[in-house]
């Protein structure tokens, strides 16, 4: 069993969950208040939305396909999402306008996903060469087994003791015809977890 894939999978339902996580960040509003607080209001609204969705949004947010993929791993993407969600809270939203352009900065803390990863994939490199493994996949077999180490991941996620990271985003905006939007919408995933950088782990 090569558990270099199944950690490949599992950074990718990491990934996604981070883009799925603030569904809203299109600022399509306009009128009313200053532009400054109509961006601090919709910001606002949608950050607090990210640790209390429902079940069925969670769904929604990730769609049928990835939904049913990880169900087939044996893992509920509600709760997948949840512990990756756990400890997120943000503080000191401020935002300036410049013309056409904004940028929102606001301190993000949420569970450190690069530091959680690696020590699971430490493990999972310990487990797949011990007897623990082989007695495993002869009573689980290979999806049993993926199902084994999906869950654990999901387990460390959500953990009391997850060691968390805090870190000053930024999210830059540009006012189109319709109001304000994201100039960038991959800045996102690296908001969702306070600029934590999966791109070492992408090289497994």
């Amino acid at each position: 069993m090569e558990y270099k894939s199944i950690a490949r999978r599992a950074l990718a339902l990491v990934c996604t969950v981070a883009l799925a996580a603030v569904p809203a960040l299109g600022l399509t509003a306009c009128g009313g208040p200053s532009d400054e607080e109509l961006i601090k209001q919709t910001l606002t609204a949608d950050l607090d939305a990210v640790k209390t969705v429902d079940e069925d949004t969670v769904k929604s947010m990730m769609g049928d396909s990835l939904v049913s993929e990880m169900k087939g791993y044996g893992i509920d993407a509600y709760e997948f999402y949840s512990n990756c969600v756990k400890a997120f809270s943000y503080d000191n939203l401020a935002v300036k306008v410049d013309g056409d352009t904004a940028t929102a900065t606001v301190d993000v803390t949420n569970v450190d996903v690069e530091k959680v990863m690696t020590a699971w994939m430490n493990d999972v490199s310990a487990y797949i060469t011990s007897q623990e493994a082989i007695d495993d996949y002869n009573n689980l077999g290979e999806n049993g087994m993926m199902q084994k180490l999906l869950q654990n991941l999901t387990d460390a996620l959500g953990a009391d003791d997850a060691p968390t990271r805090t870190g000053t985003m930024s999210i830059d905006l540009k006012k189109g015809d319709d109001g304000w939007e994201l100039s960038d919408s991959s800045e996102l995933a690296t908001l969702v977890f306070a600029g934590a950088d999966l791109s070492s782990l992408d090289n497994l």
